[in-house]
């Protein structure tokens, strides 16, 4: 391994343990630096979970050829439940935004427009983001962090935020 000769230069300047723990050392922050290039590489093409991660290395070993035949099977609907799992990680998130409408759901009707981007953008129902808004609301004011008596208060709720706090109801 090229590391490995490179740092040969290096092995007079310590004892033999050293040196190998050195090396080792080495080696291993050079495997994550190349993780990282990699997951960072991931996020830019939009991949944001480790099993997405997986399914868009093995789809990229395959081969253009593989994966054309893979891709033409789901289009005719010929797909095994193997092949089917294997649909990027862009399609699968484009099929999950399609899929999801807050305007067919109960208490639509009271969010604003705004309000109703965010629930589909977190995948959440009016009334589960009522139940947030509320929850949210009480604890700001509990903590000292809202004062309702005040006519100019507003309560922004941040995408990152809200997966969390859903854990917390």
């Amino acid at each position: 391994m090229e590391i490995i000769q490179n740092l040969n230069a290096f092995a007079r300047f310590h004892s033999k343990e050293e040196h190998e723990q050195f090396v080792e050392g080495m080696i291993l922050e050079y495997r994550l630096r190349r993780k990282i290039e990699k997951l960072q590489h991931h996020r830019l093409v939009g991949i944001r979970t480790l099993v997405d991660s997986e399914i868009y290395d093995a789809e990229k070993s395959m081969g253009p050829s593989r994966r054309s035949k893979h891709a033409a099977s789901r289009r005719n609907g010929g797909a095994s439940d193997s092949e089917s799992t294997l649909e990027t990680p862009a399609k699968r998130k484009q099929n999950q935004s399609q899929a999801f409408d807050v305007t067919k759901l109960e208490g639509y009707k009271k969010l604003s427009e705004a309000e109703a981007r965010l629930c589909e953008m977190a995948r959440i129902t009016p009334l589960q983001y009522f139940e947030l808004r509320k929850h949210i609301v009480t604890e700001a004011v509990a903590r000292g962090l809202l004062d309702l008596e005040s006519d100019n208060h507003v309560l922004k709720i941040g995408m990152l935020f809200l997966p969390r706090l859903s854990y917390t109801l």
